[in-house]
């Protein structure tokens, strides 16, 4: 094996031996855990109900609470643990982060410190879309697609955790979602991870760097390895001969890894991103784009029992935190929690583009009500380098886009015989657009038909590998992933994660 570049082998021995012991704290007492998780959720009960109707006076109250609790006063006997968990919060809605810290959204991220997870906080992740030249064992050439979406999830508010002298990995769940497609000659197919979904509090292994180290995330064996800021990182995933892989991630060429992200969220006055979002759904979010798979050290990639040669590459890295709140913008009265969602969707089209003129553009459209297969992309940004390639300028995006091809898929995925749902397999744009005018015009399509997995609440998740062609620029082209969520009906999700929580007691 060489030596990497970055951490050699002595070093990062030492490191992870040392994260693992920090993770490797005896479990809490199982009825301490469960009353701990049942004296949060009667804290957001009444938070909740500290709202009203205006229209009946009355107080809000969260739909079908008392399977919600008396799922959490039994978790330590139950078979799925983490997938009732998962499933129950996804019950609460809005108030799923109820009792977290919410980050301040009116101070200047400051960095490397904000690149590490924050305990406090709610929902939060590491989001990875990578695409890799390769050449399997019989020397054909083709490509990888891999997803890793790496999360930290809190599941009892800090009132609570100080009453209960509980950590704060005791208080969270830790998932990692990976998929791989295979685009070969001949050859076509998703693999998705095993599941891998993390509860410390249970015996379950997860972790996460502090501010001034190295950074650093794991969920059971699979970790984010990275400086202290990020860059290079190495993302490591071992799921045998299923999929396993460690490959690391390096900036554009002449970037620094200090510069090589731009900030997203809602933008400042010059149209760039702030780099947070706000009610109801506050948190952090940057991304950095173009990233290189660094060829100068051994790739070790694993698909479905095959050993592929990585060449080469690239990637989109996310970090997000995007927590759900009671609250509405401006402290606005309307939409009500749980009286007022969206029916009968609720979801969105999210994407990214690496192009191959060294830029890159991101956009997401929203499902709210009736479902629209022309929805408006409303959020964006067009990212291109700046200063001779020492960093990236951004700029606010919007535009038309179409959805189309729609196929049907199980909403469990590795039952055929489950109910379906349409997903998109086309992603067409239309004058997608920043100040100065239109950039966009073109067509995304993907690598193969099926991006479709599971998330931890058994909900249906759609993320294709694509390639986007221009067609105002025909030399414009680039490769990223289109991500397709809340494509089932709210009420058809609903009544499953209903059967499912009846189901097992």
């Amino acid at each position: 094996m060489k030596k990497h570049r970055f951490f050699p082998v002595l070093i990062m021995v030492s490191f992870l031996l040392s994260c693992a012991a920090n993770e490797a704290k005896a479990p809490v007492q199982p009825g301490s855990f469960e009353a701990a998780l049942q004296a949060h959720l009667t804290d957001v009960k009444n938070e909740v109900a500290g709202l009203s109707d205006p229209g009946t006076g009355k107080p809000l109250e969260i739909p079908h609470f008392d399977l919600i609790y008396e799922t959490a006063g039994h978790i330590a006997a139950s078979d799925h643990p983490e997938t009732d968990l998962a499933i129950a919060y996804s019950l609460l809605g809005r108030a799923s982060d109820a009792g977290s810290k919410v980050p301040k959204l009116h101070r200047p991220l400051l960095f490397p410190g904000a690149h590490h997870i924050d305990p406090e906080t709610g929902f939060e992740w590491y989001y990875f879309g990578t695409y890799l030249e390769v050449t399997d064992p019989d020397g054909k050439e083709g490509r990888v697609a891999v997803l890793l979406s790496m999360q930290k999830q809190r599941l009892i508010g800090l009132a609570t955790q100080k009453a209960y002298g509980l950590s704060d990995r005791d208080c969270m769940m830790f998932v990692n979602l990976v998929t791989a497609t295979v685009d070969l000659p001949g050859t076509q197919k998703i693999i998705r991870r095993r599941e891998n979904f993390q509860l410390p509090a249970l015996g379950g292994r997860g972790g996460f760097s502090s501010r001034g180290e190295a950074f650093y995330m794991a969920c059971g064996p699979d970790s984010l390895i990275g400086t202290r800021d990020v860059l290079p990182l190495t993302a490591v995933v071992r799921d045998g001969d299923n999929l396993s892989f460690e490959l690391t991630f390096i900036p554009p060429d002449g970037m620094n890894p200090k510069h090589a992200f731009f900030k997203q969220g809602m933008p400042n006055l010059a149209l760039s991103g702030r780099g947070y979002t706000y009610d109801p759904s506050p948190g952090i979010y940057y991304s950095w784009p173009q990233l290189r798979v660094d060829t100068e050290n051994d790739r070790h990639l694993v698909i479905d029992g095959v050993a592929y040669q990585v060449r080469g590459g690239g990637a989109w890295l996310d970090h997000q935190l995007m927590m759900q709140s009671l609250k509405n913008p401006k402290n606005a009265q309307h939409p009500l929690p749980f009286v007022e969602d969206p029916l009968p969707f609720n979801g969105w089209s999210w994407q990214y583009f690496n192009l191959e003129n060294g830029t890159a553009f991101t956009g997401a459209s929203f499902q709210k009500g009736e479902f629209n297969p022309n929805p408006t992309i409303v959020y964006g940004y067009y990212i291109k380098p700046s200063g001779n390639g020492k960093r990236w300028r951004s700029s606010y995006l919007w535009g038309g886009m179409h959805l189309k091809d729609f196929k049907s898929f199980p909403v469990i995925t590795d039952d055929p015989a489950s109910p379906r749902v349409m997903l998109p397999n086309r992603w067409d744009y239309e004058e997608l657009q920043d100040i100065r005018g239109k950039l966009f015009t073109g067509t995304a399509a993907p690598w193969f038909t099926d991006g479709s997995f599971n998330g931890q609440c058994r909900q249906i998740i759609s993320e294709n590998p694509v390639d986007y062609r221009d067609s105002l620029n025909t030399a414009v082209r680039g490769t990223g992933f289109c991500e397709s969520v809340g494509f089932e009906k709210v009420e058809a999700y609903t009544e499953r994660a209903l059967a499912w929580l009846k189901r097992n007691p």
